[in-house]
């Protein structure tokens, strides 16, 4: 943990790091005590180490003088350089001006520490943690809650338990578990009141589904009375968006009310001649200005922030530390309580294990409820799928759909030379000369290093290539980039790592890596688990009801002047399958020994424990795999979002045997059609392509 100065009140801290602590038990008195050899010497304490004194009673009220009077000059800051109401949208002008400029954190607290790591995602300034620690035990532990997505730093949450004794309770709508395994021991190595748990939830304005349709949300007052948390002595938001209207969800609902401290990361764009309109600017100073306002109005102040610039895309990400006044965290010292932290005594108190074992069961029964709206909701989505399931309503499902052609391009095109920038181009040529594409929106899926400046580069070197034609060339010019970083886990190497743990659930599912298997690096692995398990949960692709997968080596061949082969096979099928893969889709092995091992026999397991005998498992003929397998596929968003699917996607996914081994995405959506009784043979289409074998083509006739 980082000591940080404050601004305006320096305070005469005696000791260094967690060795010396100072308590105060009355008025001008107290103790300042080492660890090193157990010894406490009375000392005189001055009038600002004093709790409750009233110097820093005087303190607060100077404060927040000083923060009122910023309220007033952002007002008329605002007035000037926007004119009006901020809903008018008129007499904006644009300029260099970001919303940190407009938004000081101004109020100051005198006691604020740094509890994580330095980072955005895996830290948060907090107004006198010690403050937090001896609200003691049962009813009145202390509670804090994480809501984030796809966070893989969780220093915060691991800090914040060790040294204030709090339960910290992590959502995350996009992960299984923790990450980063157990939590490491507190760095007093004697309490135990602290602790840390995990539910696989978002935070939303309303309960109910996600955008996207494949996680579930609710909203903090139905998460407070779910796990019977009276107050929040900590709330720490970052959630991709989501915090502008749950912010204002917990303000209507009262549960706002009840949060001492919140830390929120914003997302948005700057205000500046960056932004495309005037009106989008005025909307998001508006709603910045809501926000502030809303929480003004609760009595948070903003005490700290921190700000990063994102180059790709150009979106700059605020963290904003926010503290209720008046409160304890700013008429206590930190000193006073110091001295609990290491004597050895569990901050559960008396009867504190009855009070942990009924928020296991809260939270057991949280998580049940969340498995049963999920499969309520998603049973009736293959209902009415299953209603509408012919040629001709899917058909029109199709032709009315959003739908997308995605290719994902794994790795940064900087330090990989011309070629690889070259390939891109081509390969997208080969798609956009297709007319039949030009009814999709085309993206190209990256791992936040395609940045800007490159971006354009592609543009105008595709469309060059397409100038003859003004369409193809307007698509070109069209060409989206999106960041799948939030799901993206290709760099995470300890996924692939072979620890004894690991090796031992592979060997009992039978999916042990093999000499084959390791040759494929985390992020190949971490391609094929997102084509697998994380694609339908990615904000890029959420939007879209169909998708065209085609892998990043595979070029499109044939006649340019051909209908949609999707078009042209909903056409002939009675009944169609909800997920089609097309294109040079073979029976035959494939390599099961090496990168498919333990496959079939954990399809097997999955039918063998179906209550309801709906999955159906065919063991492979003959000793062999036999199933499709296609480096070009197009997704019905809504079957694979479906409980039926989702839950076999789950099944494997908390396998690892995409990790451990090497299996492919390709045969097991084959698998995924096998074991729900889809006539695979009649899924096929032919699609034209040449396949590179990674990076293996070379063009010499670009334009």
């Amino acid at each position: 943990m980082r000591r940080l100065l404050p601004t305006t009140l320096l305070l005469a801290f005696p000791g260094v790091g967690r060795t010396f602590y100072r308590s105060v038990h009355e008025a001008g008195v107290g103790f300042d005590c080492s660890e090193e050899n157990n010894t406490c010497e009375e000392v005189t304490v001055p009038p600002w180490e004093q709790s409750g004194s009233a110097w820093l009673q005087q303190h607060l009220e100077y404060s927040t003088r000083v923060y009122a009077q910023q309220v007033v000059t952002r007002t008329q800051e605002l007035r000037r350089r926007y004119g009006g109401e901020m809903e008018s949208g008129g007499g904006l002008k644009f300029g260099d001006a970001q919303l940190w400029d407009l938004f000081p954190p101004a109020f100051n607290c005198p006691f604020r520490d740094r509890i994580g790591q330095s980072s955005m995602q895996g830290g948060g300034d907090v107004c006198n943690w010690q403050a937090v620690a001896p609200q003691g035990g049962g009813e009145d532990q202390c509670e804090v809650f994480s809501f984030t997505w796809g966070g893989t730093d969780m220093g915060f949450e691991n800090e914040f338990p060790a040294v204030t004794g709090c339960h910290v309770t992590v959502f995350d709508p996009t992960a299984e578990s923790l990450p980063g395994g157990a939590f490491q021991e507190n760095p007093c190595g004697a309490f135990h009141g602290g602790s840390v748990d995990f539910v696989r939830l978002g935070l939303g304005d309303e309960n109910g589904v996600g955008a996207n349709g494949t996680f579930h949300v609710r909203t903090l007052s139905n998460l407070m009375d779910a796990l019977g948390v009276r107050r929040l002595a900590f709330l720490k938001l970052d959630v991709k968006g989501a915090e502008w209207k749950a912010v204002e969800e917990m303000r209507t609902s009262g549960a706002l009310s009840r949060v001492d401290q919140l830390s929120v990361v914003l997302h948005c764009p700057p205000i500046s001649h960056q932004m495309s309109t005037e009106s989008e600017s005025i909307s998001l100073l508006s709603s910045v200005l809501r926000l502030f306002q809303t929480l003004e109005s609760e009595g948070l102040f903003p005490f700290a922030r921190e700000f990063r610039d994102t180059v790709s895309p150009p979106l700059p990400i605020i963290q904003y530390s926010f503290v209720r006044t008046p409160s304890m965290y700013l008429s206590h010292v930190p000193y006073r309580y110091a001295h609990k932290r290491c004597t050895g005594r569990s901050w559960v108190g008396e009867g504190g294990g009855e009070q942990r074992g009924g928020r296991i069961e809260r939270l057991r029964v949280l998580r049940a409820s969340l498995e049963r709206v999920v499969l309520e909701s998603c049973v009736q989505k293959s209902v009415e799928m299953q209603g509408s399931n012919s040629s001709s309503s899917l058909l029109r499902s199709f032709a009315g759909g959003r739908k997308a052609i995605a290719v994902l391009q794994r790795g940064s095109l900087s330090g990989q030379g011309d070629q690889v920038f070259l390939n891109l181009v081509y390969r997208t040529v080969s798609l956009l000369e297709r007319e039949w594409s030009l009814g999709y929106e085309h993206i190209i899926l990256h791992e936040g290093d395609i940045l800007e400046d490159a971006q354009e580069r592609i543009r105008s070197a595709v469309g060059a290539q397409l100038a003859s034609d003004v369409r193809k060339r307007g698509a070109a010019l069209r060409l989206q980039f999106c960041d799948v970083s939030d799901v993206w886990r290709g760099r995470n190497s300890q996924l692939s790592e072979e620890t004894e743990e690991k090796l031992a659930k592979a060997a009992r599912l039978g999916c042990a890596p093999t000499e084959l298997s390791r040759k494929f690096p985390v992020g190949y692995k971490g391609m094929c688990a997102f084509w697998f398990a994380d694609f339908a949960r990615s904000s890029c692709l959420s939007r879209f009801e169909f998708v065209w997968r085609i892998d990043d080596d595979i070029l499109l061949t044939g006649p340019a002047n051909v209908d949609d082969p999707a078009v042209v096979h909903l056409r002939g099928e009675s009944v169609p399958g909800p997920l089609t893969l097309l294109g040079g889709a073979e029976l035959g092995p494939y390599d099961e020994e090496g990168v498919m091992r333990g496959m079939s026999s954990l399809f097997s397991s999955f039918a063998e424990q179906d209550q309801h005998r709906r999955l159906q498992w065919h063991p492979p003929q003959g000793g062999f795999w036999n199933s499709l397998r296609s480096n070009v596929m197009l997704f019905n968003m809504s079957w694979v979002r479906s409980y039926e699917v989702q839950k076999l996607v789950v099944a494997v996914d908390d396998s690892d045997c995409i990790w451990t081994n090497r299996w492919g995405d390709e045969p097991l959506w084959g698998a995924v059609q096998r074991i729900l009784g889809l006539d695979t043979r009649s899924l096929l289409v032919s699609v034209p392509h040449f396949h590179c074998r990674w990076k293996g083509c070379v063009f010499h006739h670009l334009k």
